[in-house]
């Protein structure tokens, strides 16, 4: 009911019947990019701990890598993954190089089919927060990378830096590691939700279907 009363569109509507995808925005407008930033550096000022007082789950650096590990045994089990993606997981999992060492209060989906913008492409709102968490701060900048690419994310990376967000030298790498395992992501949805359609399409993202 509430999506009638937004300002602006989403920069992105994706139909999941037809699956056609349209753009509200122009994808290369350098001011999404800029705005999206000034955006993650405000979501990461947010206090920790008042976050943790509204009951948002929350996890340690140590911890999110032990649950992306756990969430890969028990898709491999249930699911199934082929040994290239499984292989490439645990190389990042085992990277200490790439990892943050620190957690933030995260959206948890954040993507540009989430993301309300005006006519020139300025962000001006995020939908859809029932996943936030605090945790990696990449898992907002995996949807970002997906949408429009690696230029665009390291374009992303080098505003929020600029905004004043904070950074490691790996940040970029380990983005796409992330995003390289979304698949199993999915899986985990899929094998949550019993639904067949999911598993086939996770199946697919799996590499074994």
């Amino acid at each position: 009911m509430a999506y009638p009363m937004l300002t602006d569109p989403m920069a992105l509507v994706f139909d999941a019947e037809t699956h056609a995808v349209t753009w509200n925005i122009d994808p290369e407008a350098e001011t999404y990019v800029t705005s999206f930033a000034e955006v993650l550096v405000a979501l990461r000022g947010a206090p920790v701990a008042e976050a943790m007082a509204f009951d948002i789950p929350a996890s340690s650096p140590e911890e999110v890598r032990l649950k992306v590990h756990q969430d890969m045994e028990r898709v491999k089990q249930e699911i199934g993954i082929a040994s290239d993606l499984e292989e490439r997981c645990r190389r990042w999992l085992d990277n200490d190089k790439l990892w943050p060492d620190f957690s933030v209060l995260t959206h948890g989906d954040l993507y540009v089919g989430h993301v309300t913008a005006a006519a020139d492409a300025r962000v001006s709102g995020v939908i859809d927060w029932t996943e936030a968490e605090i945790s990696d701060p990449s898992i907002d900048f995996a949807g970002h990378l997906a949408a429009f690419g690696p230029p665009s994310l390291e374009r992303l990376v080098a505003a929020y830096e600029l905004a004043g967000g904070r950074t490691w030298p790996a940040m970029v790498e380990h983005i796409k590691e992330r995003y390289a395992a979304s698949p199993i992501k999915y899986g985990i949805f899929a094998i949550s939700t019993g639904d067949g359609q999911h598993l086939s399409v996770a199946k697919v993202q799996l590499g074994v279907g």
